[in-house]
């Protein structure tokens, strides 16, 4: 697993524009010391929040964290869609979502769930994850500024 997430570091690195040489100078450590990481040695978590901030790549934060057993319990994958099939995933869910919305109000309205809920609550929270996972996507979604390669003129505004 570990492995995987340094193959991730070394190709967000190259993305951001970086040499090993480069990027090791930034953070402070030996490029041997990078090479090690990026070969899947452990990376201490003051050094991801680092590459983080200098690569540009805040998803590098949560992969580290889902390489914890913590993470992994409690974090969703996320999976690399294009953008708009990740909005329609998220509407989707969504539209899902507010189909439960009277029964998690009916349950939650006396602040328990009791034995007869429990079924129904844990079915509606089962629906409810693949909202994070869609939300975290677009959240590590790469922005990319929208340009025009075509002048907009006065008369076409006309």
């Amino acid at each position: 697993m570990m492995k995987d997430f340094g193959l991730q570091l070394k190709i967000c690195r190259e993305a951001a524009g970086f040499t090993q040489e480069a990027a090791s100078s930034l953070l402070h450590i030996s490029v041997r010391t990078l090479g090690s990481y990026e070969s899947g040695a452990n990376v201490p978590d003051d050094i991801v929040f680092q590459m983080m901030k200098i690569y540009d790549t805040p998803v590098l934060g949560y992969e580290w964290l889902r390489n914890t057993k913590t993470g992994r319990l409690i974090l969703p994958d996320i999976e690399s869609k294009n953008l708009p099939e990740t909005i329609l995933c998220l509407l989707t869910n969504l539209n899902a979502a507010n189909k439960c919305t009277m029964d998690l109000i009916s349950i939650g309205q006396d602040g328990k769930v009791d034995a007869k809920e429990q079924p129904i609550y844990c079915g509606i929270v089962e629906n409810l994850k693949p909202i994070l996972k869609t939300v975290f996507s677009l959240n590590f979604y790469k922005k990319k500024k929208l340009t025009s390669t075509k002048p907009i003129s006065n008369k076409s505004l006309t």
